[in-house]
Parts: C-alpha cells; sequence; structure tokens
C-alpha cells in the first residue's frame, strides 16, 4: 500500500464530472481573482488532510477511496435515471454524510468552537 501524500477533500470521483475533454476544469482562485486550469489529480486537497496520530498511516484516506468506488457507481446510476433500491438510498445517505464531514463549512464550525473553547 502506497502512502499517499494528496489527500482530496473533494471526491475525485466528483471532481471528474467537472472535467471539460475529460482532462481539466476551470477553478477560480479567489486570492488572486482569476480562473485557473486544473485537473481531478492537483485540485481541492491538502497533504495528509486525513492523517490522524491514532491511526496507521493513509488508514482514513484508503477507507476514503474504498467508499469512493461505490459513490462513484451510485452517482452513476442516478445520473443515469435508473432505478434505486434502498440499499443504493443508503449508500447515498453515507456518502452525504461523509462529504459533509470532508467539507470546508464542518471543518470551519470545529475550529470555531475549538478556539471558543480556549477563550
Amino acid at each position: 500500500m502506497s502512502k499517499k501524500k494528496r489527500q482530496h477533500y473533494i471526491p475525485k470521483v466528483i471532481l471528474k464530472k467537472f472535467l471539460e475533454n475529460k482532462t481539466y476544469f476551470n477553478l477560480y482562485n479567489k486570492k488572486y481573482n482569476k480562473f485557473e486550469i486544473k485537473g481531478v489529480s492537483n485540485s481541492m486537497f491538502n497533504e495528509y488532510f486525513y492523517e490522524h496520530f491514532e491511526f496507521p498511516k493513509n488508514e482514513v484516506e484508503d477507507l476514503l477511496s474504498e467508499r469512493e468506488k461505490l459513490y462513484g457507481e451510485l452517482i452513476e446510476k442516478i445520473i443515469n435515471k435508473e432505478k434505486i433500491t434502498l440499499e443504493d438510498f443508503n449508500l447515498l445517505l453515507e456518502f452525504r454524510h461523509v462529504t459533509y464531514y470532508r467539507s470546508n463549512e464542518f471543518h470551519g464550525f470545529h475550529s470555531y468552537k475549538k478556539n471558543k473553547r480556549r477563550k
């Protein structure tokens, strides 16, 4: 198992849906007030984003990668307007929760609560 340094906070399975010509997408950089051409592998990641001292290196990243394969299949079903099962629906709920916990909104709220306690 290789060590994954780039850990995406927006799943690659989602980023791939925004590609133009299957290679890139335009990403707006607020800091520099301009659009940049980005690919899936070089966007929406932080180095070792999911690492935690209590878990072996890449354990969380590997788990997310496994689940994302299933999420990707489900997303295709939904895009193709196929009927989903109860199991699919439960997977969709899981995907929604996992995506929320990966979001800036969640991390920002968590940081806010932590900083508030310090005061």
